[in-house]
């Protein structure tokens, strides 16, 4: 019963719009050609009678593809025993498919010309008319079949893409703990106040990670929110030697970005970005948009590289993670100067949720 009604939705699924217009293509086309053979011929030529005839022949087909769709998706013709079904089912649409063609012209023909249609004698017709509808029937199957084949190819890379993010998500989320109970462990001697806040704050950040359910992107604004959870653990380490500031673009938001994307680069910014003598860690994090494309930057004043390639383990993780979502539309790049800092920019397509 599941695959009943799972072929019946790949099936409503149809470009059927596309599929009629197809239809009305070809027998208009060979409309055209039997028409043009005759004035070739210096034959007399009835239009509206080639017009009707091959139209009728065109559209005879239609309900018939429903038929062979169910078939084709029902019992894959690669395998062989299903061979003699389509066999039968071969000629079961030719009987079906000049029945169709007799039946149309008949009442068509007694409607718009008054006229009794004449298909001639119709065992032989039934002969004639067999060969053209096996190779139209067989051009059918193998046209849905190669479809079905391209969809669940599609289907299997999405699948492998999403379960690539999802360890990527799941990657991400062991190191930053690992990195964030390390520095709370830091504090619990030196200051248990502020390890205490450091544990609610990081109770609350995974708490909110998780109620999105794994979700691969989120709304800029919540992640935002998560950013500022990430900092108040960050802050109840530094104290006052932590500063960041956040600038967003107006209208900005509502845009999805992809979950923790900004905790990593300000993770790495505080690790590497710190003032050697004072200690203080300065950022800077901003949204715009430049027409298409929404850019992310995080600017510290470190000059310090995270590791001999320019990459560490979380920011290796979200470039991963951007190009599985976007591919070449998705970028991470660290620009440093040693007068400026380092800087990262992140871009993505923009889009928003409906």
């Amino acid at each position: 019963m599941n695959v009943g009604m799972d072929v019946g939705t790949r099936i409503r699924g149809f470009p059927w719009r596309l599929i009629v217009l197809l239809y009305t293509t070809f027998g208009v086309l060979l409309f055209f050609y039997k028409a043009l053979d005759r004035v070739a011929r210096d034959t007399p030529i009835d239009w509206g009678e080639v017009f009707l005839e091959e139209m009728t022949g065109a559209y005879s087909g239609l309900p018939l593809l429903i038929g062979v769709a169910w078939l084709t998706l029902r019992y894959p013709i690669r395998e062989r025993r299903h061979w003699p079904l389509y066999m039968a089912a071969g000629v079961a649409f030719g009987v079906l498919d000049t029945t169709n063609i007799y039946a149309l012209r008949l009442a068509l023909f007694a409607l718009l010309r008054g006229e009794t249609y004449d298909y001639g004698y119709m065992p032989a017709r039934y002969l004639m008319e067999l060969p053209i509808q096996l190779i139209i029937f067989s051009v059918l199957v193998v046209v849905i079949t190669y479809g079905e084949d391209r969809r669940r190819t599609r289907d299997l890379e999405t699948q492998l893409a999403r379960a690539q993010l999802e360890a990527l998500q799941w990657q991400l989320r062991p190191h930053f703990l690992f990195n964030a109970l390390n520095a709370i462990s830091a504090m619990v001697y030196e200051d248990p106040r502020a390890a205490d806040r450091m544990i609610a704050r990081l109770s609350e950040f995974l708490r909110r990670v998780l109620r999105t359910g794994g979700a691969a992107e989120v709304p800029l604004e919540d992640e935002l929110e998560l950013l500022e959870l990430y900092l108040d653990i960050m802050r109840a380490r530094f104290e006052d030697k932590l500063q960041c500031s956040v600038r967003v673009d107006g209208g900005l938001h509502g845009a999805l970005v992809p979950q923790l994307v900004l905790q990593p680069v300000v993770e790495n910014a505080i690790r590497y970005g710190a003032d050697p003598r004072s200690g203080e860690v300065r950022l800077a994090v901003a949204a715009s948009r430049e027409d298409g494309t929404l850019r992310l930057t995080v600017d510290d004043e470190g000059s310090a590289a995270p590791s001999a390639n320019g990459l560490g383990l979380g920011l290796k993780n979200l470039a991963a993670r951007l190009e599985g979502l976007y591919g070449n539309a998705g970028s991470l790049r660290l620009e440093q100067d040693r007068a400026a800092g380092t800087r990262v920019v992140i871009t993505m397509p923009y889009h928003a949720r409906a």
